[in-house]
């Protein structure tokens, strides 16, 4: 499967709808404990709200069949970026625990959903790091241009995993140098991941500031 494997938007509002009963808990100016602020952006993913309600570049246009492909690889990039803006505040070690979190919430509504986001979050972070160290270029009219890695995660959306949207034929490939025909796709999404990316920065990076002070409990600093 694709490493978003069978997941479908209204299959993760509908399990967490019954494995919560309830909306988002968070509220401007609360102080939260840890285990709140790590389930806040599934919390707003469930009631499709803030970045996960407005995902979508309005500059792109979605054939409607690749629409919820592109809605759910924009959220899952959308959680991940949670996770790196919560590295950047409050360390890695705070970060790891937010995503433990996330995962455990997860598994109580859909084991292999939490195992599917778990390996989707794992291979953003793997692209980023191999797109750092090893960054592709391309020629743009004569001018050697840097691929962007929204570009290299949208590959392995659209191409990764084991039954991709668009399987990428090895012999041709070795053969001719060219890879599936995405007519587009592949630009498009990775457009819509760039926007969600920009717009997921700006929110969560000034939720301690403007929208919730996080405490740390003692159970989350065992």
């Amino acid at each position: 499967m694709s490493i978003i494997g069978s997941i479908v938007a209204d299959a993760v509002v509908s399990i967490f709808r019954r494995m919560t009963g309830k909306e988002s808990s968070v509220k401007a100016g609360h102080e939260v404990s840890l285990e709140t602020y790590a389930q806040f952006p599934i919390f707003l993913l469930l009631e499709n709200e803030e970045i996960f309600g407005t995902w979508k570049d309005p500059e792109v246009t979605i054939a409607p069949e690749m629409e919820e492909t592109f809605r759910v690889a924009v959220w899952v990039y959308e959680l991940y970026v949670f996770l790196s803006v919560t590295d950047s505040i409050y360390g890695a070690e705070i970060a790891d625990k937010c995503r433990n979190i996330q995962l455990e919430t997860l598994k109580r509504g859909s084991d292999e959903l939490a195992q599917t986001i778990g390996k989707s979050i794992d291979t953003i972070a793997a692209v980023i790091k191999s797109s750092i160290a090893n960054p592709t270029f391309v020629d743009v009219d004569g001018e050697s241009r840097e691929v962007p890695v929204e570009y290299e995660i949208a590959l392995e959306f659209l191409s990764g995993g084991t039954k991709p949207l668009f399987p990428i034929d090895r012999d041709n490939l070795l053969a001719t140098g060219h890879g599936p025909n995405y007519d587009g796709v592949d630009w498009a999404l990775a457009q819509c991941l760039e926007y969600g990316k920009q717009l997921s920065i700006d929110y969560f990076a000034s939720l301690p500031e403007k929208r919730v002070r996080v405490y740390l409990e003692a159970e989350h600093e065992k």
